[in-house]
C-alpha cells in the first residue's frame, strides 16, 4: 500500500483525491506549481522513480501526469535452526547487507531449537548471540534470503572460561616429564635408608635368640640325665632298625641253640651205648 500528498506552491496541502482507481473524474485545480509527495508505503516497495515530483498547470498544459515507478520486494519466511536444546539467553539477529538493518528473530514456541522472522529478499548478515560459556560454530556469516525454503542449520559449542576464543589450543611440543612413582604406603622400603637394614637384621637376630628357649646354664645332674638319655635314645634307634633285621637275628640263634641240643643229645647217646 502506498499514500501520497498533494501541496500547492505556497505548501498548503489539497486534500483531494487524484487516483483514477478511486475517481472516475479528477478534481480539477488552477493555474500553477504543484507538488505531489509520496508519504507513506509498504516496506515491499522498492522504489525506481523519486517520491517527490513537481508539476505544472498551464493554459498550453492543463493536465498533469505523474507516474511513480517501483518494484514489489517479496518477503520469504527466514528460519534459524539449532541441533541441540539452547541455553537461556541466547539471541539471533538478520542484519540487511545493503542498509545495516537489523532483525531479531523470535524463538519459536513449541520448536525452541529454531527461531524465525518473516524477511525481505536479500543478502542477511547472520549474528547468534550466546550466553557465558558457549561459542557459535558459524556466527556472522552470510545468508540470501528468497524463493525458496530458508533454513539456515547451525550449532554451538561449550567453552571454557580461560580459553573462550581457541577452544582446541596447539598442543605443547615439549612432552611432560614422566613423574615419579610413588612408593606404596603398605610395602615397607628397605632400601631409602641404610642404618633401617641393620635395625632389620638386629630384629632377626632378636627373633632367633627368643626362638631357642635353652638356658645358659646346665645342672651336672641335669646335665647326666640328659646324656643318659640321649644314650638310650640312641641305643634304641642303633638295635632296632626299621629295616626288619631284628627278626632275622632271633631266627638264627633259635636255629644255633637247636643245633647245639641235637649235638649234645646225639653225643651222649654214643656214650651210653658204649
Amino acid at each position: 500500500m502506498m499514500r501520497y500528498q498533494v501541496f500547492d506552491s505556497k505548501g498548503n496541502r489539497i486534500d483531494k483525491e487524484f487516483n483514477t482507481y478511486y475517481e472516475s473524474e479528477l478534481p480539477r485545480l488552477p493555474f500553477g506549481s504543484y507538488t505531489v509527495k509520496v508519504v507513506a508505503q509498504d516496506e515491499n516497495y522498492s522504489w525506481v522513480s523519486p517520491t517527490t515530483v513537481t508539476v505544472e498547470l498551464t493554459k498550453e498544459h492543463p493536465e498533469g501526469l505523474v507516474n511513480f515507478v517501483y518494484h514489489y520486494k517479496s518477503k520469504n519466511r527466514f528460519n534459524v535452526v539449532f541441533d541441540k536444546d539452547l541455553p537461556s539467553g541466547t539471541r539471533v539477529f538478520a542484519i540487511r547487507k545493503d542498509n545495516g538493518e537489523q532483525h531479531e528473530l523470535e524463538q519459536t514456541l513449541y520448536e525452541p531449537k529454531t527461531f524465525e522472522k518473516i524477511l525481505l529478499n536479500g543478502d542477511y548478515q547472520i549474528h547468534i548471540e550466546l550466553p557465558k560459556g558457549y561459542r557459535a560454530v558459524e556466527n556472522d556469516v552470510f545468508y540470501s534470503v528468497g524463493e525458496k525454503i530458508n533454513r539456515f542449520l547451525t550449532t554451538f559449542v561449550e567453552v571454557a572460561e580461560d580459553n573462550p576464543v581457541n577452544p582446541n589450543p596447539t598442543p605443547n611440543p615439549i612432552p611432560n616429564p614422566v613423574p615419579d612413582q610413588k612408593p606404596d604406603p603398605l610395602i615397607p622400603d628397605k632400601t631409602s635408608d641404610p642404618g633401617k637394614g641393620k635395625e632389620v637384621d638386629k630384629e632377626d637376630q632378636l627373633i632367633a635368640k627368643k626362638a631357642d628357649l635353652r638356658p645358659m646354664y646346665v645342672k651336672p645332674s641335669e646335665k647326666k640325665e640328659e646324656d643318659i638319655r640321649e644314650v638310650s635314645d640312641l641305643d634304641a634307634k642303633e638295635s632296632l632298625p626299621k629295616t626288619g633285621q631284628a627278626g632275622d637275628n632271633i631266627s638264627l640263634l633259635g636255629i644255633f641253640l637247636s643245633l647245639c641240643t641235637f649235638g649234645l643229645i646225639h653225643k651222649r647217646g654214643k656214650e651210653g651205648q658204649d
